[in-house]
């Protein structure tokens, strides 16, 4: 029994003590504990795979545990040539260069943990050949632009390419060694030719690869003038028309043969243009062949109309036309329309006289039936409408001064007998530009048929 008490006592003895303990040391009743310790950082991959030469190559090394930032090296040996190791990332990327360049060597990858090391290898493959995949052509035409580049798979890039045999349809080259681009236009003498080309790949033993190949040409498309009519011009207006031609091997030329052109007018023989300034009213009728590089020739008849200045209605000096030098086609109605007899059709042409200038005007009425009773008359008026009395009046064959401007401005015959033309030559001896006023009208005011006339200016400013 004493034994077991002095046990008993002991235990009791032990418990007061931690209790007391525990109740001192300012109120904790949690014993501290150390934090758990992150894993130590270890290499994942094993392995990489096979990469190939002149091919884009990347992988990434995995890891385990760890923590914070990791550093990657190559802690022995070295990389297929091409290849480079990402210090951050762990990413083996780039393009091999060399085939059976086959690496072993060791990565290592150290951060706050500590550090790994893993020996990887990576073998290089050679590079396939390259392999032309354009196995056929389309037709080429004579006359028409050509072009279709080559295509090919595989090998390392970039590719060479060339004719190894054969030749290309005559107007046709290639192919271009950097793009294998065959073009051109096929030409007169062009025919269907079969040929090889090759294309070289840029690997560290280059490798090749041939393909025949044909293109068939066929005949040029029918030459013609595609212009089919030709727009009207006024006279003295300028005029340019461009003809156009489809088909045919080009270059193509143009020629008058047949008929002619408006007075005034002329063909470019190398660019089908028709231009310059009509002089005269008339429709001209003629032929236009166009020529091809092969001799090939197609024509087509035209025609241009070269009308009269339209110059409107202009009856009085308020609508008067105004004009230049030059000559122009107009017209007077009968009377009646559209007013009556005692107020007949008439034209009025503001003209502007420099100072000091000398205005000749003329009307003639040509194809008019003789004797006519039409007889045209001309007068030149001031701005308020009165006549002025500073002309030559060539009709007067009683003027003691043929040669001075000091007759009044009206003239019925150019000269005596000219009873359809009417001429008067205006001084101006003013110190100033002015404008006059030409008036022409029918001399008995009854004009029928219609006065057509034809009025020449020339001295104006």
């Amino acid at each position: 029994m004493k034994r077991l008490t002095q046990v008993v006592a002991v235990a009791v003895f032990g418990l007061g003590l931690l209790l007391a303990l525990s109740g001192c040391g300012g109120g904790s009743d949690s014993i501290p504990t150390s934090p758990p310790q992150p894993t130590p950082i270890s290499i994942t991959t094993t392995s990489l795979p096979n990469g190939t030469e002149g091919a884009a190559y990347s992988q990434t090394l995995t890891v385990s545990g760890g923590q914070g930032t990791r550093t990657w090296s190559v802690s022995s040996g070295v990389l297929p040539a091409g290849l480079s190791l990402n210090v951050s990332t762990g990413v083996i990327s780039g393009t091999p260069t060399n085939p059976n360049d086959d690496q072993t060597f060791t990565v290592r990858v150290m951060d706050a943990t500590g550090s790994d090391t893993q020996q990887l290898t990576i073998n290089i493959d050679p590079a396939p050949p390259p392999n032309i995949t354009t196995t056929s052509l389309p037709d080429a035409q004579r006359g028409v632009a050509y072009s279709q580049t080559l295509a090919a798979t595989s090998g390392v890039a970039p590719y060479t390419w060339a004719l190894s045999s054969g030749v290309l349809p005559t107007g046709l080259t290639g192919p271009s060694a950097s793009t294998g681009v065959i073009s051109g236009t096929p030409d007169c003498a062009s025919t269907t030719r079969t040929f090889t080309v090759q294309v070289t790949d840029s690997a560290t033993t280059p490798k090749t690869d041939t393909q025949s190949l044909t293109i068939a040409v066929n005949p040029a498309a029918p030459l013609s003038i595609s212009t089919s009519a030709l727009p009207s011009v006024m006279v003295n207006t300028a005029y340019s028309v461009t003809l156009q031609a489809t088909g045919g091997v080009p270059p193509r030329t143009f020629a008058l043969t047949g008929g002619a052109l408006p007075a005034g007018l002329s063909l470019n023989g190398s660019s089908g243009r028709i231009s310059g300034t009509p002089t005269t009213v008339e429709t001209a009728n003629f032929d236009v062949t166009v020529t091809d590089a092969c001799g090939t020739t197609s024509t087509r008849s035209l025609s241009i109309t070269v009308s009269a200045v339209s110059l409107g209605r202009n009856n009085s000096p308020a609508t008067a036309t105004a004009l230049s030098n030059g000559t122009f086609d107009a017209s007077i109605s009968p009377f009646g329309d559209p007013a009556t007899v005692t107020d007949p059709d008439e034209d009025f042409y503001a003209v502007s006289v420099a100072a000091g200038g000398t205005l000749s005007v003329s009307v003639l009425g040509p194809g008019l039936p003789t004797p006519s009773p039409i007889d045209p008359v001309i007068e030149i008026l001031d701005s308020n409408g009165f006549r002025l009395a500073t002309c030559k009046d060539p009709g007067d064959d009683a003027d003691p001064t043929p040669d001075a401007f000091d007759d009044p401005c009206i003239n019925d015959d150019i000269s005596l007998g000219s009873v359809l033309d009417s001429q008067l030559e205006f001084q101006n001896g003013s110190g100033s530009t002015v404008t006059v006023f030409i008036h022409v009208l029918d001399w008995r005011g009854d004009a029928r048929p219609d006065l057509r006339y034809q009025i020449t200016i020339t001295g104006a400013n």
